[in-house]
């Protein structure tokens, strides 16, 4: 069962409720589509950005990388 602070409380929530924002999340949405797109562009354009940019400095993720370069190139 709901708590309101107060009648006024209850009717914003209850207005609220009625909008399509509220009821399907899609600001959610758009945000975790937004990232993981952004993501996902990265990878396909690591090539192109570079490895710093790409994996933005990270010092172990480079080195694993690197690693994974030269155990393909040892097959």
């Amino acid at each position: 069962m709901p708590q309101y602070f107060d009648t006024a409380h209850r009717e914003e929530i209850d207005t609220l409720r009625q909008r399509l924002t509220a009821r399907t999340e899609w600001p959610t949405w758009l945000l975790l589509i937004g990232v993981y797109g952004g993501w996902f562009s990265i990878v396909l354009a690591s090539d192109r950005l570079g490895l710093w940019l790409s994996t933005v400095g990270s010092r172990h993720v480079v080195d694993a990388i690197r690693q994974f370069n030269s155990t393909l190139q040892l097959n």
